[in-house]
């Protein structure tokens, strides 16, 4: 009887172990190793509300993806609420899709889970609403780019 005890005993808390290594999951970290100045780089281009697109860095050259980062990630730095999208230059002249980069700073993932070696531009506009308290509407798209 004593064997069932200690035996019971033993599975349990080798049960225990393995629900509290296995069955306690945190989020996949996409941006692992990102986010550290300095940042893969950096822009500030004079928009028009509506009309202004800015391809970057330009439309003639490209971003590279690096293995600092396995996303391509954007944050405004000056209160202008954006849109961005990721175009991967040896596939396609068009946006992925478009992705809102708030004003209030926060960083964005634009593009996830991308192989290094990868060439890019990415386009950006203003939002075009505008409004909230702090927000600055319209003029310079600036901000900062990891990948």
């Amino acid at each position: 009887m004593k064997r069932f005890k200690v035996g019971a005993a033993v599975v349990a808390l080798v049960a225990s172990t393995v629900i509290s290594v296995v069955g306690v999951s945190t989020p996949a970290q996409a941006a692992s190793n990102c986010r550290v100045s300095p940042y893969s780089a950096s822009f500030s281009r004079d928009l028009s509300v509506g009309s202004g697109v800015a391809l970057l860095p330009s439309s003639t050259t490209v971003y590279t993806t690096t293995s600092q980062c396995s996303d391509i990630q954007i944050k405004s730095t000056n209160s202008v609420a954006l849109l961005a999208c990721v175009i991967f230059t040896s596939h396609t002249s068009s946006c992925n899709y478009t992705t809102y980069v708030p004003y209030t700073g926060g960083w964005v993932n634009i593009a996830t889970d991308v192989l290094d070696g990868t060439k890019f531009r990415v386009q950006v506009t203003l939002y075009p609403e505008c409004g909230n308290v702090g927000q600055v509407c319209g003029g310079t798209a600036a901000g900062v780019l990891d990948f």
